[in-house]
């Protein structure tokens, strides 16, 4: 067995899902979110988010992905959820994922928020704002 230069065993190609999560890599991920809030309620939320994905032992191997989510209250504590998923992979990930593949769900959504011990609300919340409770 022969270790990379990044401390795994030297895979060189990918073709099934056990070499895929055993070969070295490096990934980063980022999100940005706008929330509107109307009444102290969040009313809808918006997300972007772009990840990315290198395989450095195995030549011109990536994957990116893209996501955007909108998510909007439709009632008491119900959301209802949209989110696009769009994912490229390139060389020898080709193999196991299609090249390219888009992604479209819908989802129904009941947050449960539960805090124990809080005395006061957050610095925003209607009760502090009227008696400077948190300062």
């Amino acid at each position: 067995m022969q270790s990379g230069k990044y401390g795994s065993i030297i895979i060189e190609s990918i073709t099934n899902y056990n070499d895929y999560v055993s070969t070295a890599s490096f990934a980063t991920f980022v999100t940005i979110r706008y929330l509107y809030r109307k009444y102290e309620r969040p009313a809808f939320q918006i997300s972007f988010s772009l990840g990315y994905k290198w395989f450095p032992e195995i030549d011109q191997s990536n994957q990116l992905i893209g996501i955007a989510n909108v998510f909007s209250c439709i009632g008491e504590n119900v959301d209802l959820g949209f989110q696009y998923r769009y994912a490229e992979h390139n060389g020898a990930s080709k193999t196991l994922f299609a090249s390219q593949t888009h992604k479209f769900q819908l989802a129904l959504v009941y947050p449960i928020d539960q805090i124990f011990n809080n005395q006061f609300e957050d610095r925003e919340s209607i009760l502090n704002l009227e008696n400077n409770y948190i300062k």
